[in-house]
């Protein structure tokens, strides 16, 4: 059956017969075909094509992922690599226990592609499954795109566990508190280590934003091993938080181990797996800028939705003579729930 001159849709019953007395359900296989779209694919240039691609591919290479499962993962990417235009672009995420962007977005230009085709082919099994990481920045990348003056956006998840529409949900929570980006393991920058002198604190103060982000884990899976969660400390509207915040200690239930884990560096994000929900104190250690004051916190996990999450506001006084400094903060209260929030120096 064709519906116009440039779109078919082509329908193929379960059954050739059925008998007219018969009230039954069938299956129908559809199959919808386009048109062939022009060469010139700048929309804007008033050709009819269509507008460009900017493309994030999120990969899976945790250890479950070996042999053929990322062998197709990869040979796809690449098919996908060759068909994009030289007005499109394509950018490579991936994750195991930690998430890397190996490819930023880049022109699909020969040069481009082909430096893509050798990224795509490098990529190589690692550890565990970070997934909420990973669609994390992903969406990161897309957003900064999207800042940017892309005029297409598109994500696309390459995964052993599936994501669903997750995507579009996390990105609507995530427009407005983009995480800082995430990197393999490397030495602290300098700026981390230590500061002589402490740069002026935003006017309004430091807004931190402290949660957790939630993802059902792949069906059959182990029970204990229900759901995948993140925990993570980011300032608002992408901004740095490497001249405030010296580390960040979260203290786990303990049938975890290790049960206390410190992150050095932003991105402050630690990714587990477990079966319940329960409450996860966070140690925020401001810099010795700030009189390396401890920051104290709690925050009760959820599984109820994609990200939980509440900003929590902290007066900061820069401590140029090596000073105690004097840091009060207050928690807007937007879940009608309480959270504890101490100070210590």
């Amino acid at each position: 059956m064709s519906t116009n001159s440039s779109v078919s849709l082509d329908c193929v019953p379960e059954y050739s017969e059925i008998g007219c007395t018969n009230t039954q359900e069938i299956l129908v296989n559809a199959r919808l075909t386009a048109c062939t779209l022009p060469e010139n694919d700048n929309a804007a240039g008033g050709d009819g094509g269509r507008a460009p691609l900017c493309v994030t591919a999120v990969v899976d290479r945790s250890g479950s992922m070996s042999g053929e499962k990322l062998n197709m993962v990869k040979q796809t990417l690449s098919f996908v690599t060759r068909q994009l235009k030289e007005s499109d672009q394509l950018g490579l995420v991936v994750y195991d226990d930690t998430v890397s962007e190996t490819f930023p977005l880049t022109t699909m230009d020969e040069k481009g592609r082909n430096m893509a085709l050798d990224k795509i082919n490098a990529v190589r099994t690692g550890g565990s499954t970070n997934l909420g990481g990973g669609l994390y920045r992903g969406l990161q990348q897309q957003l900064n795109a999207a800042e940017s003056g892309a005029t297409t956006t598109s994500s696309s998840s390459s995964s052993g566990g599936g994501g669903g529409g997750i995507m579009s949900k996390m990105a609507s929570l995530f427009s407005s508190s983009t995480p800082q980006p995430s990197a393999e393991p490397s030495a602290p920058p300098a700026s981390a280590v230590g500061h002589s002198s402490a740069p002026p604190p935003p006017a309004c103060g430091l807004d931190l934003q402290i949660g957790n982000l939630h993802m059902a884990a792949a069906a059959g899976g182990d029970q204990n091993e229900q759901h995948q969660w993140t925990m993570f400390v980011q300032g608002i509207n992408s901004q740095d938080l490497t001249p405030y915040v010296d580390s960040v200690t979260y203290d786990l239930h303990p049938t975890f181990q290790p049960s206390q884990v410190t992150l050095n560096k932003p991105p402050f994000e630690c990714a587990r797996k477990g079966w319940g929900t329960f409450t996860v104190g966070v140690k925020v250690q401001l810099t010795s800028a700030y009189g390396g004051s401890v920051l104290n916190f709690t925050h009760e996990l959820s599984f109820d939705q994609c990200m939980s999450a509440k900003v929590h506001h902290v007066d900061l006084t820069p401590n140029n003579n090596n000073t105690t400094d004097d840091v009060s903060t207050t928690t807007p209260n937007n879940n009608n729930t309480t959270d504890d929030v101490s100070t210590t120096t």
